[in-house]
């Protein structure tokens, strides 16, 4: 009986395994290495400094100490581009969270490829935090293409730009939740509230709009509290757009899903051309406003072709928002 109890304690005790915390640079000398170091679920400490990103295949913690800076570095990139990314997560990713640091992609354009041109990329990952950052510059900062349950919250970008068509031709989008592909099912209860998204629409831009969150194919997605400062610039067609819902973009003949059961709530888009705007559907109907939640928003609204000014008022039978249960 005592050897049967022994062991029992021991697969017991060995079934219990504690987070690791590794250290950059005091044990490993980049973000990089202590990335492949480190078993799912590990906290990765990051000092203060300029430091290269990171390829992220497992679910692990990336915390930043005193806002240590990523830069742009020959890696990561995205799909074999010279465009750079600060954290790049692929597969295996799930569950990561991105909190305390800031990354630089000032100058980024057709002609400076060096800075980053994204700060956090995902496709496919769910349930992603990325938290307390900051981003100055980059053409597309956090994009989450594909993924579940992702909390993007009191992040601040300043000075977001795009790549006009002269070259890449995109971006422009603060906060990305997209799931491009109509065939399979929506993306589900992504959250993007509290952010500040500013940005300043390049010379001549023409061919799409900028915009401070992105809503695409979407079920259940929340943007709340956000402000967002994207003004009109004179010489550009282009828009300003503080928080669009959409199933069309980027000029593909293909429409993305709808959107439904959106929570667009509280947000300030005052100092944005447009606060929000929920387009019509690629056949020219609501589907983009089923089941959605949009009051207490403060600037101009776009919602199905009809402009509104002001404050959104709430009804006295307006159901409550899920971001306060």
């Amino acid at each position: 009986m005592r050897t049967a109890l022994s062991v029992l304690c021991v697969v017991a005790a060995g079934g219990v395994a504690s987070a690791a915390t590794l250290r950059v640079p005091e044990d490993f000398a980049t973000i990089q290495a202590a990335v492949q170091a480190a078993s799912a679920g590990d906290r990765i400490r990051v000092g203060p400094g300029t430091w290269c990103g990171a390829s992220v295949d497992k679910r692990v913690r990336l915390e930043g100490q005193a806002l240590p800076t990523i830069v742009g570095c020959a890696a990561p990139t995205l799909d074999g581009l010279p465009l750079r990314v600060g954290f790049l997560l692929g597969a295996g990713a799930s569950g990561t969270q991105v909190r305390g640091f800031v990354f630089d992609g000032r100058g980024v354009s057709n002609t400076n490829t060096t800075p980053l041109a994204f700060a956090v990329f995902a496709r496919g990952v769910d349930d992603v935090v990325v938290s307390g950052n900051v981003v100055v510059g980059t053409a597309q900062a956090l994009t989450n293409s594909g993924g579940s349950g992702w909390l993007v919250d009191w992040n601040a970008i300043f000075g977001l730009t795009a790549f006009t068509c002269e070259g890449f031709c995109g971006g422009g989008d603060g906060i990305v939740f997209q799931e491009r592909d109509p065939t399979v099912a929506r993306a589900v209860g992504n959250a993007a509230e509290h952010n500040f998204v500013s940005g300043v629409i390049p010379k001549g831009l023409k061919e799409f709009d900028m915009t401070g969150v992105v809503i695409f194919g979407q079920k259940g997605a929340t943007a709340s509290f956000n402000l967002l400062a994207i003004p009109r610039r004179g010489n550009a067609k282009a828009d300003g757009v503080g928080i669009l819902v959409s199933d069309r973009c980027c000029g593909e003949a293909t429409p993305f899903a709808t959107s439904i059961d959106s929570v667009i709530f509280g947000n300030d888009g005052r100092r944005s051309e447009i606060a929000v705007r929920v387009t019509r559907d690629a056949e020219d109907g609501t589907g983009n406003t089923e089941g959605a939640f949009i009051a207490a928003n403060r600037g101009v609204l776009d919602i199905n072709g009809t402009v509104t000014v002001g404050l959104q008022r709430l009804a006295p039978a307006a159901p409550r928002p899920r971001i306060f249960e």
